[in-house]
């Protein structure tokens, strides 16, 4: 089964005196400027620079004397590696984080560690991240009060619909929903990432016509919003893209990957599940729409048997499917076979 990215794991955390201990002397204006406003810039596809800002200042912090500072900018940096899927790099942020013993005298920042490490122990297949996140919504509860829960809860309706679980899918869904209704502290940014996996979850249940408005009703928000290099709305148009493929809709497809190269074009950061997928696409429309030209690709493939042992090796998804497809259509179906068992 497919699985989506999500379209924004972060709930556009920023550095903010909610999050602070009254008691701690902190210097908001050096967090803005040495933190959001770079990270400003980051979230609209200029990331080299503008991340390394954040990175030296994290570097700088000692986090005994520092700690709500050390705790936003590594909160930052976590869920933008997050973002475009450089789970890794969130990783090695986020077990830094751990060891300082920062959140673990603070309830909301607590919570917030523990859905990341949910989210991406989940993300590399272990068992732990969905204890880790059902702990998080006390159980057989299901909370969904706070953001970090309701992260919990989409993580948790996804899992339960790759298993197939479409009732338990929904109930989690549902949970997620209520709860981001009844915060009065919700923030905006949150609402369009909720609706966004909402529109997802009824695509993935087929429950077309729903989704299609919703995902047209969010586009609006996107582009108004967001520069079409930032990783969320890439990841917003790449969910729609496979939606509108799935839904037989090749018209919206067609929309939604123009928005997607678009912002790969644009970004100097991308997603990795965007780019991965844009080649997949592209042969995808091929089985749409025959061009020839996609035959001579499978030909060029199948001149150097190098490249293609390079492909199996380097290749992983969707990218083994779409040299498959190639050498499929370049009239060698066991080099084909060879990918697709990869």
């Amino acid at each position: 089964m497919r699985l989506y990215a999500f379209v924004l794991i972060v709930f556009g955390f920023l550095p903010t005196a909610a999050w602070a201990d009254p008691a701690q002397n902190f210097n908001m204006e050096e967090l803005n400027r040495r933190v959001s406003e770079p990270f400003k810039r980051v979230v609209n596809g200029e990331a080299h620079e503008n991340l390394a800002q954040i990175q030296a200042y994290l570097l700088e912090l000692d986090p005994k004397e520092k700690k709500f500072e050390y705790f936003a900018t590594s909160a930052t940096l976590i869920d933008y590696y997050l973002s475009v899927q450089k789970f890794t790099d969130a990783s090695k942020v986020l077990n830094a984080l751990v060891e300082t013993k920062i959140p673990l005298a603070d309830q909301d920042q607590f919570e917030w560690v523990q859905a990341r490490l949910g989210y991406i122990a989940v993300e590399a297949g272990d068992v732990a991240g969905r204890k880790f996140l059902e702990s998080l919504t006390r159980g057989d509860n299901r909370f969904t009060y706070s953001g970090p829960q309701r992260l919990a809860g989409l993580v948790l309706s996804r899992l339960n619909m790759n298993a197939g679980d479409v009732d338990q899918a929904a109930i989690w869904m549902r949970r997620s929903i209520i709860g981001l209704m009844n915060d009065p502290n919700v923030r905006s940014e949150e609402v369009t990432d909720v609706l966004s996996e909402y529109a997802i979850f009824l695509g993935r249940t087929r429950r077309v016509n729903k989704a299609a408005k919703i995902f047209g009703e969010l586009s609006k928000i996107y582009e108004q919003f967001y520069a079409a290099s930032s990783p969320k709305r890439i990841n917003f148009y790449e969910s729609l893209l496979i939606f509108c493929n799935e839904a037989g809709l090749f018209k919206c497809s067609e929309i939604a990957l123009a928005q997607v190269e678009q912002g790969l074009k644009s970004s100097d950061t991308p997603p990795l599940v965007a780019v991965t997928d844009i080649e997949f696409q592209r042969l995808f429309k091929a089985t749409q729409y025959p061009d020839p030209t996609e035959v001579m690709d499978g030909k060029r493939l199948l001149t150097s048997r190098l490249n293609a042992e390079q492909a199996i090796q380097q290749l992983s998804g969707w990218g083994l499917i779409a040299h498959s497809y190639l050498a499929l259509i370049a009239g060698d179906p066991q080099l084909a076979s060879k990918m697709l068992s990869a």
